[in-house]
C-alpha cells in the first residue's frame, strides 16, 4: 500500500512485484496439482476405479485445513483453499462424498 505520497513509478513496481507474486503462488499451485497423477494413478490400480483430480484436490483441502485451522471444514474453507467459487466447491464436495 502506499500513502499517496510515492511517485507512480514506485506504485507501478508495486502492481508488478504483486503480479508477479501472484504469478508465483499460481504456479506453485498448479506444480503441486500436477504432481498429483502419480498419486491418481496409485489410487486407480489399488481402487480399481476412475479417480476424477478433482476429488484428491478437494481430499487435500480437507486435510490441510483441519490440520492447520484446528477447526471443522466447511465448503466456505474448501473452496478458499482450491480458490473456487464457493457453489463448485458444494458441488465437488458433494460428488467426493457420493464416491467415498
Amino acid at each position: 500500500m502506499t500513502d499517496g505520497n510515492e511517485p507512480p513509478r514506485i506504485e507501478e513496481q508495486q502492481r508488478v512485484e504483486s503480479a508477479l507474486d501472484q504469478a508465483g503462488q499460481a504456479l506453485f499451485r498448479l506444480g503441486r496439482i500436477f504432481s498429483r497423477y502419480p498419486m491418481k494413478d496409485q489410487l486407480q490400480r489399488q481402487t480399481g476405479q476412475g479417480i476424477e483430480l478433482s476429488r484428491i484436490l478437494v481430499a487435500e483441502a480437507v486435510a490441510i485445513g483441519s490440520t492447520e485451522a484446528k477447526q471443522e471444514v466447511t465448503v466456505g474453507v474448501v473452496a478458499e483453499r482450491l480458490r473456487i467459487d464457493p457453489s463448485t466447491a458444494s458441488r465437488l464436495v458433494a460428488e467426493t462424498i457420493r464416491a467415498g
